[in-house]
């Protein structure tokens, strides 16, 4: 499990920046045999809001800000 922040635009996680959500999970997320793959970072990353105990996936988060799924 990786933890990150995001900081002017961009997530951070173990102090590398990376522009988008797959570069980041793509270059941690490792196969079985230690190569990297490609990753939708939509599907992969989750986030906790603030004063909530609930993980959405930043997938759902983005279709709520669309309005195609429910609050």
């Amino acid at each position: 499990m990786y933890e990150g922040k995001f900081l002017d635009g961009s997530l951070v996680v173990d102090g590398v920046k990376y522009s988008t959500l797959s570069s980041a999970a793509s270059a941690l997320a490792k196969t079985r045999d230690g190569s990297t793959t490609s990753l939708n970072g939509w599907n992969y990353w989750a986030v906790q809001l603030p004063g909530t105990d609930r993980w959405d996936s930043m997938e759902h988060l983005r279709k709520r800000a669309k309005g195609q799924a429910p609050l």
